[in-house]
């Protein structure tokens, strides 16, 4: 296989033995494995190596070409792993990595588990030499450790804005590579992976708000704080997700209510400033009072004013994902009171249903047909239908069952359901197993770099079949809702 390999990358012919050789080592396109070759020979980045340099990417392609056409996909493999290594031209010593024992398989197999990973160490090739290393097989380090390493991190930086920013970044990155290393190597579980990225950007969100509030003369614990809403707040974050983020100030403490303005900008372009590093996460405003006409940051009053007297019902839904990230204490247990109090309002059942079920159709007539495929996230049956009726069930039962309104993930709230006796047990359990593969589903492919997540019917049948089921159950009142779902 070996010598296949070598003769691939040394014969500088196009001809037909080069293309049976790139066969016989597994390659299907193997016409366009060669003109990845030949780019790679005449690439710039390549002709200004030195002769020992050179000499390593000659030793490292053969190997190279070897091991991806072992991975269940050759091709694909082989071109991630090029643009790997035509990119760590740019910086020659790194490629000194990829020489050492069993560093070049391990790679060729992450990159070939997971085309996002190979995207994102093209981002930021520095990371690589620490993703191979033997430290990213470690168990994930506490919350109470990060913190502390975090806080090392930015002591290092003297003071300096830019540095920390960007060290911010570097510490996001060290760690989403740890935490994708144990997930591709299989020694961790969604629920792990949800939690750890869901923990770090916590931690990371907290900490932008104590800097810059101490960089504005106002202390570290200065009367603003952040709502997280969606996968955050649910804490099912992925690798790729938003921070849904509202800002809220306490107007009765002593700063005003400009300077709280300024530090929530100030705090919002430490998170999205594009640096060196890249940017620390993208952040999504749209849930804030009055949507994306409302302002950056209110006032906790003004919060709880919109929420009591403006809210339409599908804010309401979001809020039952909602819980307080960062900032001050006090203002969190206003959050947290303001919540409860909203969640806990007795409704109109049918009139309830009907908003839910309205807002349902709307999002599914802004999505086209998949040619007769199952939509993991969109199609009836899928994940919005699970989250659209656990959380009918918070708002429509929770003012005589209180206890829906603590946890804010999907799971717990379907066990708290069963266990008071608003869902049959096994439907809840059947459920839950289908929310939880969905989401696998769309993990795995999503670190294979796809977006839109299509399974087939007989694939998704009984799981889609689970969670119709609950929204029969759950909408059972309302005439107009069962002959929108019998339709």
């Amino acid at each position: 296989m070996f010598q296949y390999a070598l003769d691939a990358w040394q014969n500088e012919s196009a001809g037909e033995q080069s293309l049976q050789t790139l066969s016989k080592l597994g390659y299907s396109d193997t016409a366009q494995v060669q003109r990845w070759l030949e780019l790679m020979r005449r690439a710039p980045a390549y002709a200004r190596l030195n002769n020992s340099e050179r000499d390593r990417v000659d030793a490292i392609i053969p190997d190279l070409l070897a091991a991806a056409a072992a991975c269940q996909d050759p091709d694909s493999t082989l071109r991630g792993c090029l643009n790997l290594v035509e990119r760590l031209q740019q910086w020659p010593g790194y490629l000194s990595v990829l020489v050492y024992p069993g560093m070049l398989q391990r790679l060729v197999g992450l990159v070939g588990a997971s085309p996002w990973l190979a995207q994102f160490l093209y981002s930021h090739p520095e990371l690589l030499d620490r993703l191979l290393g033997e430290q990213y097989l470690e168990c994930l380090p506490s919350v109470d450790a990060l913190r502390a390493a975090l806080l090392e991190d930015l002591s290092a930086c003297a003071g300096d804005e830019a540095a920390e920013m960007i060290a911010l970044r570097k510490f996001k990155h060290n760690h989403v590579l740890h935490i994708v290393s144990l997930d591709l190597e299989g020694l961790i579980n969604l629920d792990e992976v949800s939690k750890a990225l869901s923990d770090l950007a916590d931690l990371l969100l907290g900490c932008v708000v104590q800097r810059v509030s101490g960089r504005m003369g106002l202390g570290r614990n200065a009367p603003l704080g952040i709502i997280a809403y969606g996968k955050l707040g649910s804490r099912e974050m992925t690798y790729s997700s938003d921070t849904d983020i509202v800002f809220v100030y306490d107007e009765r403490g002593d700063v005003s209510e400009t300077v709280l303005a300024r530090l929530a900008r100030s705090v919002n372009h430490w998170l999205t400033e594009p640096t060196a590093a890249g940017v620390l996460y993208a952040t999504d405003f749209r849930l804030r009072p009055h949507g994306e006409s409302g302002l950056l940051v209110g006032s906790i009053s003004a919060f709880s004013e919109y929420q009591r007297k403006h809210a339409w019902t599908w804010e309401h839904q979001a809020l039952t994902r909602a819980r307080w990230i960062a900032g001050d204490e006090a203002l969190c247990a206003q959050f947290q009171s303001i919540r409860r109090e909203m969640l806990l309002r007795e409704r109109d059942g049918t009139q309830l249903s009907a908003e839910v079920v309205a807002m349902r159709e709307r999002i599914e007539q802004s999505k086209l047909a998949e040619n007769d495929q199952f939509n993991v996230k969109h199609s009836r049956g899928g994940i919005i239908d699970v989250e659209f009726a656990v959380q009918h069930l918070v708002l429509r039962h929770a003012h005589l069952h209180p206890e829906l309104v603590t946890p804010t993930d999907n799971e717990s709230i379907l066990t708290a359901a069963a266990r008071i006796g608003l869902i049959p047990a096994h439907l809840a359990g059947e459920v839950a197993l289908a929310f939880r593969l969905y989401r696998s589903w769309m993990h795995r492919e999503r670190l294979r770099g796809n977006e839109t997540i299509l399974v087939s019917p007989r694939q998704a049948e009984p799981h889609r079949d689970a969670v119709l089921a609950l929204w029969r159950h759950s909408f059972e009142s309302s005439e107009m809702t069962s002959a929108a779902l019998a339709a």
